[in-house]
């Protein structure tokens, strides 16, 4: 989801360039780079302890992801220069970025556990 935020992120910037609040660009960057970041280092993730990296970067994702929308909403309440229908498809690729974001880590997460991996067994071992 991390590469097709990245790919749609021309949509978030037609939208921010409407938006008062100058600091949104930042939070948008941050949301598209700890989304990124959580995707490429799920490659590393055979260790226990890379467990709360993988934590920590996906609570960062996700706070950046939260204020980025909570500042969207508050630009529109005003009604000045950005409304819902212009910033509609922001809003939905972002919710569901988020959702998308949280389900995975927790699927991760737990099928991870179950195969071994957070003990550093990444194969059968019968001996």
């Amino acid at each position: 989801m991390a590469l097709l935020q990245l790919a749609l992120s021309q949509i978030h910037i037609n939208v921010i360039t409407k938006v008062f609040a100058s600091e949104i660009g930042f939070y948008l960057f941050l949301f598209i780079l700890f989304g990124l970041v959580m995707t490429f280092s799920l490659s590393s993730m055979k260790r226990d302890s890379k467990k709360p990296i993988y934590i920590a970067l996906t609570i960062a994702a996700l706070g950046s992801g939260f204020v980025y929308l909570r500042m969207l909403f508050a630009d529109i309440a005003t009604g000045q220069y950005l409304t819902m229908d212009v910033a509609m498809l922001s809003i939905i690729v972002s919710i569901l970025s988020l959702v998308i974001y949280l389900v995975g880590t927790i699927v991760i997460l737990s099928t991870r556990d179950r195969s071994g991996f957070l003990n550093g067994n990444t194969s059968k071992n019968t001996s």
